[in-house]
């Protein structure tokens, strides 16, 4: 039996910790990958204890918890000491460099697992104590070639083995464990030669340079770049073993799943034309390209965007303000199991890109803007099917196409129709089949209830206050508390009591609604905008303009500011970027110098953000302002 078939058979601790002998490098043949490596009782895959959930360092308070932390740890270095071995086996035509290396590399894990086991007895834990994970055998133990062990062991695991002692250590050492934090950085050290032989190694197996993208081809799910990074990034450990800055600096802001079924997510700027069964205008298709990262600021860091790829510097801006960027791939996956599909919107479009089962005929209806009109009897709201049937609310007034978003496909007034306006409602009236006229308010703030529909029923999230440019354009939305910073008398109309307090009106209004679009078979975010407008000189509240079942822009606020700390107070800004006077870039950093981000508790408190890339940006430019904390 060679020295490879002992560590990787053997059932005892003394075959895995068995010292290689001269030829222990040379070409061994193995006749069948077994199920599982040989092991001692306690430590076997097959065991039908319950598995411990993953350590924390809250764990290291006490003697027998850093033990079973360490217990852990001895398991992965016997793993990767067993799948070394496994790949000796498997791959005897492999360089002979690499299989020295990997032989020198087993040596080392061999007396990190002497270590781990040393430290744990010194805490009352014994090997085989504490049931064990399969998961890097179960990831690695088929990889097909020696260049995908080394993309995956090499440049994956053992890369994030420097995260990992960067963590561990300094929170043994505040244990009081001094022993068991310098036994860690000792294995960082090694860890560094580790990952230097992959990265030595990996061009010369890939015939090709070690770039981050085709590295991060070889990496076959469940593995994924996730698993090359822990909770810290060591950007020096990496720098000593020789990886690119280009590529770490990739490597930081990548998001993955590690593991659970991914949420996607994807912008769809021109969801509503696509509805209305419109070509998305050129306009649409330059804001898609602007905003498609826009779900990121809201996204868990293991869900997936569908974008085109963003740049490293705003991600990397991202990640210092504390928003962990999620996964951004071109095309759905098809390589593992996904969570929710949530496009922005589901239309029929969307329907058919990601899933062609989904389906939106039962509720198509409530994207058009006549869905909600049996709740704007403050607007005197109707829905006319014919040019002789439209009759003008008292002036001024709008109408509004079917299918109209983002303050287009409108016209106002203040008098009869013009010659152009008649023409123009003529055409929508023969596109969608309806219009919506109403009478036009002053406004004096703009409002959103957010919530969500469900199987289970309605849940209403929060209200958001937003802005809107000249012909209903949405132009930011206010981070905090949404009454927060409005003049005293519009205070003052807030908190009136009772039935007809305001807040319980838009809240009553937007279940209704909710109530409603379920039973017509609506699932997903919901967004009822509504405003509080001024007639005759009185304040009056309007619960209901419009109904969004999509996500909006006010969701993707009320959720930001769940992210940042709880005194921040500003604006999430959206600039036309012919309005910035300079180049988006150039505008940015400026306003980046004059206002540093600033935290709370490790939550953004304060300084100004982009939240889209300034350096692609050709239409518009949004920003998170929070460079006046504490005022609107």
């Amino acid at each position: 039996m060679s020295w490879a078939e002992r560590v990787l058979a053997g059932d005892t601790l003394a075959d895995k910790l068995a010292p290689p002998g001269p030829d222990a490098h040379a070409p061994a043949p193995l006749t069948a990958r077994p199920d599982a490596p040989g092991r001692p009782a306690g430590l076997r895959f097959d065991d039908p204890r319950p598995r411990p959930p993953s350590p924390r360092r809250a764990d290291l308070e006490r003697a027998d918890g850093r033990g079973r932390v360490l217990h852990g740890f001895a398991n992965h270095e016997l793993l990767a000491l067993e799948l070394m071995a496994l790949v000796l086996l498997r791959f005897p035509d492999a360089p002979e460099g690499w299989r020295k290396g990997l032989v020198v590399t087993m040596q080392d894990e061999q007396r990190h697992l002497k270590a781990y086991i040393d430290r744990m007895r010194g805490c009352g834990v014994e090997l085989g104590e504490v049931p064990v994970s399969s998961f890097f055998w179960d990831v690695l133990a088929d990889v097909d070639a020696p260049l995908a062990f080394t993309a995956a062991m090499g440049l994956g695991f053992e890369q994030a083995n420097l995260d990992f002692a960067r963590h561990w250590g300094p929170a043994f050492r505040r244990a009081g464990d001094v022993a068991t934090a310098d036994v860690i950085d000792e294995v960082y050290v090694d860890e560094i030669r580790h990952l230097r032989h992959a990265v030595a190694w990996y061009p010369r197996l890939a015939d090709a340079p070690l770039d981050y993208d085709h590295w991060a081809g070889q990496l076959a799910f469940p593995m994924s770049v996730a698993r090359a990074k822990g909770p810290v990034i060591d950007r020096e450990g990496r720098r000593r073993a020789g990886l690119p800055d280009a590529y770490v600096r990739r490597l930081e802001v990548a998001g993955a799943s590690r593991g659970r079924p991914p949420r996607v997510l994807q912008f769809r700027a021109a969801v509503e034309e696509e509805v209305a069964g419109r070509t998305p205008s050129k306009a649409a298709r330059a804001i898609q390209a602007d905003l498609q990262h826009l779900p990121l600021l809201v996204a868990h860091h293991e869900d997936v965007l569908l974008a085109e790829p963003a740049g490293v510097d705003f991600l990397q801006g991202l990640r210092e303000a504390g928003i962990v960027p999620c996964e951004i791939l071109q095309e759905l996956p098809t390589d593992r199991a996904l969570g929710p599909l949530e496009p922005w919107g589901w239309s029929p479009g969307a329907a058919a890109e990601l899933d062609p089962e989904h389906d939106v005929s039962s509720w198509v209806a409530w994207w058009g803007k006549d869905a909600v009109v049996p709740w704007q009897q403050v607007l005197d709201a109707s829905v006319v099917t014919s040019l002789d049937a439209l009759v003008l609310p008292e002036a001024p007034w709008v109408v509004k196409a079917r299918y109209s978003a983002s303050g287009m496909r409108r016209v106002r007034g203040e008098g009869p129709l013009t010659d152009g306006q008649r023409r123009r409602i003529q055409g929508w009236l023969e596109a969608d089949g309806a219009v919506v006229v109403q009478r036009w308010l002053e406004r004096v703030v703009d409002v959103s209830v957010h919530g969500r529909v469900d199987d289970d029923g309605v849940r209403l999230d929060g209200i958001v206050r937003f802005e809107t440019g000249p012909g209903g354009v949405f132009r930011g939305a206010f981070v905090g508390p949404w009454a927060h910073g409005l003049p005293t008398d519009v205070q003052r109309f807030l908190h009136t009591p009772g039935k007809h307090a305001v807040r319980g009106q838009l809240e009553r209004a937007w279940s209704e609604v909710a109530a409603r679009a379920r039973y017509d078979g609506y699932r997903g975010p919901l967004g009822v905008d509504g405003m509080i407008a001024r007639v005759d000189g009185e304040l009056v509240i309007v619960p209901v303009v419009e109904a969004n079942p999509r996500w909006t822009m006010g969701r993707i606020a009320w959720l930001l500011r769940k992210r940042l700390s709880g005194r921040a107070r500003g604006w999430w800004r959206f600039h036309p970027v012919r309005g910035l006077g300079d180049t988006p870039e150039r505008w940015m950093a400026a306003q980046r110098a004059a206002h540093p981000l600033r935290f709370d508790g490790g939550r953004l408190v304060a300084g100004v953000l982009p939240t889209n890339d300034p350096a692609t940006a050709t239409q518009l430019l949004t920003v998170l302002d929070l460079s006046r904390p504490g005022s609107a």
